[in-house]
């Protein structure tokens, strides 16, 4: 499970996990009936590559994060963060659509909370 890979679907964001070529994205819309379950993989890939990884830009790029998801995102923060205070090299990279403010200021308030670098990148 080095790569994990799921596609997106009309309530759940595509995920592209790579631990030999240091890829991790999530995208798309998030509004799945269980946060939970759709990001488990998620948080089981963090733990169990994270340890061997040195360096991860993370990006992630939502058109809509629903109140449940926001909440599991935050715990998969929190983890990245862990790996962050850990010594990696850990980044958040939090791309929004240029018009679309509420994304930008859902990234604004989570860099705000977290001790991770955040950058931030809009999009057409």
């Amino acid at each position: 499970m080095k790569i994990l890979k799921i596609d997106a679907t009309d309530d759940s964001p595509s995920i592209y996990l790579d631990a030999e070529n240091l890829i991790f994205q999530i995208r798309g819309v998030s509004i799945p009936e269980n946060a939970n379950a759709t990001f488990r993989p998620v948080i089981e890939w963090i733990d169990k590559y994270g340890k061997d990884i040195d360096t991860l830009k993370c990006e992630f790029y939502f058109q809509y994060l629903s109140s449940s998801s926001h909440t599991i995102m935050f715990y998969i923060f929190r983890k990245l963060e862990d790996l962050y205070k850990k010594g990696k090299k850990i980044s958040i990279l939090w791309c929004y659509e240029k018009p679309d403010e509420d994304m930008l200021k859902m990234g604004i308030n989570f860099s705000s909370i977290l001790d991770v670098p955040f950058e931030f990148e809009p999009r057409d």
